[in-house]
């Protein structure tokens, strides 16, 4: 019998996670906290006044044949200016690679045939990343120094080349201030990015609950805040998280990779099929356990009403 009480369901999200930013960030209904926390990383002079409507996470590729990916949150300003928000917890080598290729697919994408290129508008990659960037000096980023950000200049005289596309990465790896020693709503902000999955045995700090944006951003990391749709999603997607880390790591453990190797394929089928059912059911008596319809569970999960009804009586 799987116990229901295995795993809880957290007071607060954790930001750092893909299913608590998403929860909090990605949803319409915290429309201007996202415009807030866009506007405490960018310079004073690009400013979002108002964002006009949340466009859809999926970046096409050019053709049929091309690479497409999935971004965390896309959006567009009233200005037209496009702003790709992320949340990065592991760095590869290529990261800002990465990003760069999310604006440059981003950039001009709507441009109509026959358009002018002073219709253009720009793209802004903002990411915060658990862990920090390598940069050339590192005597110049510190705890105080801990956003960067990367756009076209000219390499003699450093002017800056016309507005197109920028990344700035926010290095959470580099912030470490404790809550008495905040200042600015900035530090503060990023305190709430690396501890709000901290906040079921520990108390929210006075210092973020006497900001009023960081109070509002606390509030919204708050499941109990969560709409009931949005609740379920993220309930879902942290155990999918949660179990994803655990298989993988039971992966490598178990020898799977080695069997795989040797060309096991049918045992592989059938561990892999059997581990989807194992998942499945872990997911729905957890679901039970939050207070989610059997209904929507069979839905969710694949499973039928009869058999997620049968875990409800265990």
């Amino acid at each position: 019998m799987m116990d229901k009480n295995r795993t809880g369901i957290p007071k607060y999200a954790s930001l750092l996670s893909d299913s608590g930013f998403k929860a909090v960030l990605a949803e319409p209904r915290n429309k201007e906290i996202l415009r807030q926390l866009i506007n405490l990383i960018l310079p004073e002079d690009r400013q979002v006044a108002e964002i006009e409507e949340y466009e859809d996470r999926e970046l096409d590729g050019f053709t049929a044949f091309s690479k497409s990916a999935r971004v965390d949150v896309r959006c567009r300003d009233i200005h037209g200016r496009t702003f790709i928000v992320e949340m990065q917890r592991k760095m590869h080598d290529r990261f800002i690679q990465r990003c760069i290729w999310y604006g440059a697919k981003a950039y001009g994408k709507d441009l109509a045939p026959g358009a002018e290129y002073d219709d253009l508008r720009p793209v802004y990659v903002i990411a915060f990343i658990e862990e920090s960037l390598p940069h050339e000096d590192e005597g110049l980023w510190d705890g105080d120094n801990f956003v960067a950000c990367y756009q076209m200049t000219e390499k003699r005289t450093g002017e800056f080349a016309p507005d197109a596309i920028f990344c700035i990465f926010v290095e959470l790896g580099r912030f470490r201030k404790d809550a008495a020693l905040l200042g600015s709503t900035l530090e503060k902000t990023c305190y709430v990015f690396k501890n709000s999955g901290r906040w079921d045995t520990e108390t929210v700090p006075r210092m973020i609950l006497e900001d009023g944006f960081t109070q509002q951003l606390a509030q919204a990391c708050e499941v109990a805040n969560f709409p009931p749709d949005v609740k379920l999603n993220f309930v879902r997607d942290m155990f999918t998280e949660m179990d994803y880390k655990a298989e993988t790591k039971a992966y490598y453990k178990d020898g799977f990779a080695d069997g795989m190797s040797r060309g096991e394929s049918k045992g592989i089928a059938k561990g892999i099929a059997k581990g989807m059912r194992e998942k499945a059911l872990d997911t729905a008596q957890r679901l039970l356990a939050a207070g989610i319809q059997p209904e929507t569970i069979a839905s969710c999960t694949g499973l039928s009403a009869g058999e997620v009804n049968s875990l409800s009586q265990i």
